[in-house]
This record gives C-alpha cells, sequence and structure tokens, in this order.
C-alpha cells in the first residue's frame, strides 16, 4: 500500500471518529438541558443520530420511552440492518434506542 493511501486510510477514520464524538456531544448537551421538555430531548437525540453515523444518508432513529414514542420519518423497523440499546434510568430498563438502515 502507497504511503498516500495509508494517510487518506488514517484520515477517514479520523473523519469517523469526529462524527461520532461530535454526535455523543449533541446528545450530552441536549441530556444536561433539564428545562427541555422530554420530547424536544428525544428530537434532538433523533436528529444527532444520523450524522454520527457512517452512512448518514440511509440512517434513521427510533427511541421508545416509557409510553412515548419518536422516530426518524424514514424509520423501518422491518430492516435487517439494525443496532438496538435498551434505554436505562438505575440500572431499570424503562425504553430503547433503535438506529437502523435503509439500504
Amino acid at each position: 500500500m502507497s504511503e498516500e493511501r495509508s494517510v487518506d486510510r488514517v484520515l477517514a477514520a479520523l473523519h469517523e471518529r469526529a462524527k461520532e464524538l461530535n454526535c455523543l456531544y449533541e446528545v450530552e448537551e441536549l441530556l444536561n438541558r433539564a428545562e427541555l421538555p422530554l420530547d424536544e430531548i428525544f428530537m434532538g437525540v433523533l436528529e444527532a443520530m444520523a450524522p454520527g453515523m457512517q452512512h448518514e444518508e440511509s440512517c434513521a432513529a427510533e427511541i421508545v420511552f416509557e409510553d412515548m414514542h419518536f422516530a426518524s420519518k424514514t424509520f423501518d423497523p422491518s430492516s435487517p440492518w439494525l443496532l438496538s440499546v435498551p434505554l436505562r434510568v438505575q440500572a431499570q430498563e424503562v425504553g430503547r434506542l433503535k438506529v437502523i438502515y435503509t439500504e
């Protein structure tokens, strides 16, 4: 592999890490704003998710929290490309965050 291609790979990897860190920063900022209603926080988290993923253009997310449900317009629960994690408050599962790729 040429040195130029190696540098390109490192730069691409750094770009992906920067996107991930920006997403985490945006989510942390939302969660630290106690004055915001939960629906605004969850919608903000949904908006922050896609830009933090590798293939932003085909990414969508869903948040289920207790009896509330929020989803990106293109969220398709039947997608085979799904990441899902529980949302926990004091070790109690209170919801779920799902991120999918549409293609």
